[in-house]
């Protein structure tokens, strides 16, 4: 069982909501996984161009780890959006999320082939500090994030790092969020830019 911050809890996988992906194709990249470690829930997602781990201060520990559908967090949000202490309690293939006034159940799902993403997304921000081609929906996203993240009036900073044009742009929003954004590829004679996937 784990206790933490409602409020901080769900801002974390709203964030990480903006990050996966909803091609139905791909149902496994529709999924936000989560682990406890440190004193730490730490949660992933990806949508194949684009990595993002968040982590939030927690009390206890999970059995293991658990894979939540990004849809899921909908549900979430208007119950935990100003609440106070949270009880997260992991059984079989279900969370059960209280606030010590609402209780919700949420259905946990298999891991399908989920991306290594804690080997694969580093946290060391890299030494360069020009940033390559960033989509600009990407950025938008990690706009609104920052917007969240801040508060009223006072978004925090974002900021951009790529350590040369074939390495990840990281992002990095406050201390407890950060994003990989996978670089595009020029093709042929310059013509046209395409993402790389993971």
């Amino acid at each position: 069982m784990v206790t933490t911050n409602g409020a901080d809890l769900v801002g974390m996988l709203a964030d990480l909501a903006r990050t996966t992906s909803t091609d139905k194709t791909l149902p496994m990249l529709g999924l936000i996984r989560l682990h406890t470690e440190l004193g730490f829930l730490h949660g992933w997602s990806t949508d194949r161009f684009r990595a993002a781990h968040a982590v939030v201060r927690i009390d206890g520990e999970f059995p293991g780890t658990v894979f939540l559908e990004a849809a899921a967090v909908k549900a979430l949000e208007s119950m935990l959006r100003r609440a106070g202490q949270t009880r997260l309690k992991v059984e079989g293939d279900s969370m059960t999320v209280t606030d010590f006034a609402a209780t919700h159940t949420v259905q946990l799902v298999d891991h399908y082939t989920y991306p290594d993403l804690p080997n694969a997304c580093k946290g060391i921000l890299p030494a360069g500090t020009a940033p390559g081609a960033i989509n600009g929906a990407h950025l938008a996203d990690f706009a609104a994030i920052a917007k969240r993240r801040g508060g009223r009036g006072r978004p925090e900073y974002i900021e951009l790092r790529q350590e040369d044009e074939h390495r990840p742009t990281h992002v990095r929003i406050g201390k407890d969020y950060r994003a990989w954004v996978m670089p595009v590829r020029d093709q042929v004679n310059d013509d046209a830019w395409l993402p790389q996937a993971w």
